[in-house]
């Protein structure tokens, strides 16, 4: 039979370290603004990251989520860091970068630099989307006559991500009289438009894709 003190102590002990345990959280250390802050400072804040990672138990691991606005800008941010975890081979594996073109939070604005413990899940998981485009066209008369009165011009959306796309038209140079907010629309020219311009955006594109949403189409007026 177990006496009562060594039980209580053992009670304590699996409760301290319990305790221990929901304790453990990944931490982010450090943030970059690209869109406020220079590469000198990103190379800065990476260096001494890389730093606070050599100097945190060999157990613990390091993650830099890289955000940029634009692709060639993301590119740029993971090179230098890249190069950077190169210079400390000894810190190479416990490292880990985001790929360009890949984001870890839909809401993203700034690089994060984390350090997490062993047995630590990570902060997020990387957050997957289709981001392929669709193939997107606009087509119409090139030339017409004065006297046709009613211009058709059609838009097409293909492919991967174009269900659900909605099509929201403009018009210049003429009046829209059938097909609003469909992919066809038909135009009455105003009185003595020498052309008319269509314009079509597209609405329920992935947010994320950067898709070519916009495209325009002129028909000239002839005698």
């Amino acid at each position: 039979m177990i006496e009562r003190a060594p039980l209580l102590l053992l009670l304590l002990i699996l409760t301290v370290e319990v305790f221990a345990q929901e304790k453990l959280v990944a931490v982010k250390v450090g943030e970059f603004d690209e869109s406020a802050e220079t590469l000198e400072k990103f190379r800065n804040q990476t260096t001494s990251f890389l730093l606070k990672l050599r100097n945190s138990p060999d157990s613990v691991r390091g993650f830099i989520a890289i955000y940029a606005l634009k692709d060639s800008k993301q590119t740029e941010l993971h090179g230098i860091a890249k190069s950077l975890i190169g210079q400390n081979e000894d810190l190479e594996d416990r490292v880990r970068l985001s790929m360009p073109g890949w984001l870890y939070h839909p809401e993203f604005k700034k690089t994060e630099f984390w350090l997490i413990p062993s047995g630590v899940k990570d902060p997020y998981e990387r957050y997957v989307l289709d981001l392929t485009c669709p193939t997107f066209g606009l087509f119409g008369s090139d030339v017409v006559r004065k006297t046709d009165k009613k211009l058709p011009f059609t838009a097409f959306v293909t492919g991967a991500g174009s269900a659900g796309v909605t099509f929201a038209w403009g018009i210049k140079g003429g009046t829209i009289i059938a097909g609003e907010g469909t992919p066809a629309i038909t135009v009455k020219p105003s009185r003595n438009a020498k052309q008319v311009t269509a314009m079509v955006k597209l609405g329920g594109l992935p947010p994320l894709a950067r898709c070519l949403d916009q495209l325009t189409y002129t028909t000239k007026i002839v005698p």
